[in-house]
C-alpha cells in the first residue's frame, strides 16, 4: 500500500539580476547592539534623546512613558520577534550573541508587568530590538517576497 503522494513546490531560482535576489554571508563578527543599546540607555537614565535631531535634548517624562507604552507586546508580537530572530540568526544574517540579546531581552514568555518583555528589560533594549526586528523583517519580506 502506498502513502498519499507529496507534491513539491518549485521555486524559481533568484539570480543576481533579478530584484528579489538578496546576497548573504554568515556573519560572524561581534555584537552590534549591546553599544546601541548602552549608548541609548546612558542617553534615556540623562532623560535626554540620543539620536538625530533629538540627540541631547530632553525628554519629558510623559514622552518617556509614551515611549513605554509603545514598546508594549502582545503574545502574537512576542511570538513574531522570537521567530525573526530565530530565522535571522539560522539565515547568517545576526551572529549568535545577537540572537541571544534579542532572545535575553524578550524572555521565554513575556512578562505581563514588563510589558510583554522578559521582567530584567529596560526601555533601551526594547528601543533598540524593536528597531532590529524591524530591519530584519524589511530584509525577510525582501527576501521572501512576503513574511
Amino acid at each position: 500500500m502506498r502513502g498519499p503522494e507529496v507534491r513539491v513546490r518549485e521555486h524559481k531560482r533568484r539570480t543576481e539580476g533579478s530584484p528579489e535576489y538578496v546576497r548573504r554571508e554568515p556573519y560572524r563578527g561581534a555584537d552590534r547592539l549591546s553599544p546601541k543599546i548602552a549608548e541609548l540607555r546612558e542617553a534615556l537614565d540623562k532623560r535626554v534623546g540620543a539620536y538625530g535631531s533629538k540627540k541631547g535634548v530632553p525628554i519629558s517624562e510623559a514622552e518617556y512613558q509614551r515611549m513605554e507604552d509603545a514598546s508594549r507586546l502582545d503574545f502574537t508580537e512576542h511570538a513574531a520577534y522570537q521567530d525573526t530572530q530565530a530565522w535571522a540568526h539560522a539565515s547568517g544574517i545576526i551572529s549568535y550573541e545577537e540572537a541571544q540579546l534579542i532572545y535575553q531581552a524578550l524572555g521565554e514568555v513575556g512578562d505581563e508587568a514588563n510589558g510583554g518583555w522578559a521582567p530584567h528589560t529596560d526601555l533601551a533594549t526594547k528601543v533598540i530590538v524593536t528597531q532590529i526586528v524591524s530591519e530584519l523583517l524589511g530584509i525577510k519580506i525582501r527576501m521572501k517576497g512576503s513574511i
